[in-house]
């Protein structure tokens, strides 16, 4: 056998050389530029290296596995993580918000505000500020528009509407005071002309106020109003027996005061035997009483067993109910409170029917923070004026109408001036006008001299000595630890005259300098003369 290169003479590799293709040729691999890539096994016996990314890559498969992740890396893969979840989380929360809150704003009745299309009173007038007043027609309705309030109402009568409570909440300019004005429900009054949901028109006519409702649209409530008071109307709210209640719960329980026992539950008997129970079937004792839910409908409803048996009894009780209200209702927190408040906006949506301004959750929201700006003690409550006329066709019956005073109210709320007691006595009185020209007086005492506080000067540093604070001279008396005191030992001074600009101050006359030289950056100026030699 003999050798030729690497090979032997029967064509059979040596064990000591590199086969064609194995370390060699790796070798030769390495030494050529990589084009990149997951390089190739060599073959043959040696375990060659293939050209790995960028270079030769040694190891083959070795060079294939991850490094682990240093701690940096791990906290930066957890904060993305993080991150994706919060995302996911605020676009869940946000996206169910958006549909709860839709889902409110569809459970919510609306309305024009005017039946007529325009409003019959003028626009309420700013102030200086530019701020208006603002007013809410407050209605309660006894429709029985559902199989609840048929059954709160005691029938399901197939008759028109009718508008038993109204109020009109004014919030003056500045939201300082509140005035709560309600109109008997048997009041006279010049109804315009309205139409219905069909479009049908009722021509004007002059009947009750409570009939101004029959067209079941509550703009032609807000018409009656402004023709009447001439106060301009911004929004409405109306409610029905079921709403009353659910509100009433929602808002919870509401504390009210009688003097004696009330018991609002009667029964007539028509000449043909015909039995009727009439009343709100209130039973309450004496005293303070917490009321809430049906029970708060019926305090509301009651009118034969408060005052006199009519609406104006009635009138008083609501106003005593809406005041013991607001008061719970800011005391508890309600719109601090997100539990409460949810309930109150469940409630409201489903049960009021508003204009159509007022018919998001954001806009009743926000009514109801400036309502929560007035304070307790400036809120009036108030019944328009009226009178008892003989009724021309039945002289046993009597007719409310408005009395001459009324019109001075209406005038007072056009004009937003409080009503209550606590308003200053400039704002139920106009600012007295400035004199033309001065009037003959008694000569004005001399002005008291400024305070050292005021008298400083603050734009120096260094003040010359007239600009300086007198400083107080010692007392001749001194104090020492017994009871008497000692006077003290000094010689009387002598009287100094005061330093002329003419000539130079002797040493014994020289002002005190003020402030110390250490404390002026500059050195204080002072006349030519005082500069001279001496």
């Amino acid at each position: 056998m003999t050798l030729d290169g690497n090979r032997s003479t029967d064509g059979q590799p040596t064990g000591g050389s590199p086969a064609e293709g194995g370390r060699a040729a790796a070798r030769r691999a390495a030494q050529q530029p990589s084009k990149g890539g997951r390089g190739r096994r060599a073959a043959g016996n040696g375990g060659g290296t293939g050209s790995g990314t960028g270079g030769a890559a040694a190891g083959g498969r070795a060079r294939s596995r991850k490094a682990p992740l240093t701690k940096a890396a791990k906290r930066r893969r957890a904060l993305k993580y993080t991150a994706y979840g919060v995302g996911l989380t605020l676009l869940v929360s946000v996206g169910g918000g958006y549909l709860y809150i839709q889902e409110l704003n569809s459970n919510i009745k609306k309305g024009n505000l005017n039946n007529g299309g325009s409003a019959l009173a003028p626009d309420s007038k700013a102030d200086a500020f530019g701020r208006k007043p603002l007013n809410i027609l407050m209605l309660g309705s006894d429709g029985r528009n559902s199989s609840q309030d048929c059954q709160l109402g005691g029938a399901c009568e197939d008759s028109a509407p009718h508008a038993d409570v109204e109020m009109l909440v004014h919030l003056s300019a500045d939201r300082s005071n509140a005035s709560i004005m309600s109109i008997p429900r048997d009041t006279q009054v010049n109804i315009p002309d309205c139409k219905d949901k069909n479009g049908k028109v009722l021509k004007a006519r002059h009947t009750i106020i409570t009939d101004s409702l029959n067209v079941n649209d509550p703009g032609c409530v807000v018409d009656t109003w402004e023709l009447l008071t001439q106060i301009h109307i911004d929004h409405y709210m109306m409610v029905d027996f079921s709403g009353v209640v659910s509100m009433a719960d929602a808002i919870g329980g509401v504390n009210v005061c009688t003097k004696e026992n009330v018991k609002d539950d009667q029964i007539t008997h028509d000449p043909d035997g015909t039995v009727h129970e009439i009343g709100s079937h209130l039973v309450l004792p004496a005293g303070t009483r917490s009321i809430k839910g049906e029970q708060a409908l019926e305090w509301l409803r009651t009118r034969h067993a408060f005052g006199d048996g009519s609406d104006i009894g009635r009138a008083q009780a609501q106003h005593l109910y809406i005041n013991s209200m607001i008061r719970e209702f800011k005391s508890a927190g309600t719109l601090a409170n997100p539990v409460k408040l949810n309930d109150l906006a469940q409630a409201a949506t489903s049960a009021l029917t508003v204009d159509k301004s007022l018919a998001t959750v954001s806009a009743l929201t926000s009514l109801a923070l400036e309502l929560n700006k007035v304070p307790t003690n400036r809120i009036t409550t108030v019944t328009m004026p009226w009178q008892y006329v003989p009724d021309p066709r039945n002289p046993k019956n009597n007719l409310v109408e408005t009395s001459p005073d009324s019109q001075k109210l209406f005038q007072m709320i056009v004009n937003d001036v409080p009503l209550d007691k606590n308003a200053p006595p400039s704002a139920n009185s106009p600012a007295p006008a400035a004199p033309s020209q001065a009037a003959p007086s008694s000569p004005r005492p001399p002005p008291r001299p400024p305070s050292r506080s005021t008298s400083r000067p603050s734009t120096s540093r260094c003040r010359t000595p007239a600009e300086s604070p007198a400083v107080p001279r010692r007392s001749p008396m001194r104090w020492s630890s017994r009871a008497s005191p000692v006077p003290q030992r000094t010689a009387p001074r002598s009287p100094t005259r005061p330093p002329s600009c003419s000539t130079p101050p002797t040493r014994r006359t020289r002002p005190r300098p003020w402030p110390p030289r250490s404390a002026c950056r500059t050195r204080p100026l002072s006349s030519p003369a005082s500069r001279a030699p001496r």
